[in-house]
């Protein structure tokens, strides 16, 4: 970082990120009505998983790291939960199993109706298993 940038810091400066554009921002540091640049830092980009079901699987859903797939039997359990889960699995590859599970029910249920049907249609599934899916969720009385 440059020297003006840390000495801002260390002074109390207040620190806010600027985004030129897509690919990079910018830290920049305000202090008496002046600014200090920091690095141009470049965003790196999410190597993007396949997503399958697959409803003949014994497991509720695995991931494979090194094939990046994420794949789910959507006959097995709750299949809004899973998806979260094997999701979580990919973002924070080196949780435990436990820490997955607090964050995958934490995430669920602060989820809106739109994030849940945004997710759920990475997952190549029909309109008509899709509702089945929230019917049921409704009659348990999770929504």
């Amino acid at each position: 970082m440059p020297q003006a940038f840390n000495t801002c810091v260390k002074n109390g400066g207040k620190v806010r990120t600027v985004k030129p554009n897509k690919d990079t921002y910018i830290h920049v540091c305000y202090l008496n009505g002046k600014s200090y640049r920091g690095e141009v830092k470049h965003i790196k980009k999410k190597t993007d998983y396949r997503r399958k079901i697959d409803r003949r699987m014994h497991d509720y859903g695995e991931i494979d790291e090194r094939k990046k797939t994420i794949r789910i039997n959507p006959r097995k359990g709750d299949f809004l939960n899973t998806v979260i889960h094997e999701e979580m699995h990919r973002v924070y590859p080196d949780l435990s199993e436990r820490q997955i599970r607090k964050k995958t029910a934490r995430k669920e249920s602060k989820m809106s109706v739109g994030q849940m049907i945004n997710l759920l249609s990475k997952y190549k599934r029909g309109r008509k298993e899709i509702r089945k899916h929230y019917a049921l969720r409704k009659k348990q009385g999770l929504d």
